[in-house]
């Protein structure tokens, strides 16, 4: 194999003359054009705006954040548990439960601390004033408690 090594001024001198490509330094016309999902595949803008608007069924349950519930009573905590559509994400509470029961059963203390704790958690999530706060911080709980019982 001949391999002629020329210098590069000569390579551009052999070179044809040819009118510079510009780069797209501008955004295309919309942005629609970036979005690598194809056409028949996104959902369509209608429909969305369809499901972002509240129904009179979901105005009528009072179930968004602005709606702060004030009760003390254990039973209508109890009784929405009843009425509940369990979902598989509700899984999520049972391994929380699994991860409490681990970590107080690791717990270097007395019994009865331990069935305290499992009764103060047990009253909190049962009143629906506390209930709306400790829920959604409880796997924050379960590590706190996890951290200071593996020491």
């Amino acid at each position: 194999m001949d391999v002629v090594v020329q210098e590069f001024p000569a390579i551009i001198a052999q070179a044809p003359a040819m009118k510079p490509k510009l780069l797209p330094l501008r955004w295309p016309s919309t942005l629609a054009q970036l979005n690598p999902i194809p056409q028949k595949f996104r959902p369509a803008s209608r429909k969305l705006r369809l499901r972002l608007r509240p129904t009179k069924s979901q105005e009528q349950q009072h179930d968004d954040i602005t709606s702060l519930q004030t009760s003390w009573d254990a039973w209508r905590s109890l009784k929405a548990l009843r009425t509940r559509k369990w979902s598989l994400w509700d899984l999520q509470h049972f391994m929380t439960f699994g991860y409490i029961l681990f970590s107080l059963a690791i717990l270097p203390s007395a019994p009865l601390i331990k069935t305290a704790v499992l009764v103060v958690l047990s009253v909190l999530l049962l009143m629906p004033i506390t209930q709306q706060f400790f829920l959604p911080s409880l796997p924050i709980w379960t590590y706190l408690l996890y951290f200071f019982a593996s020491r």
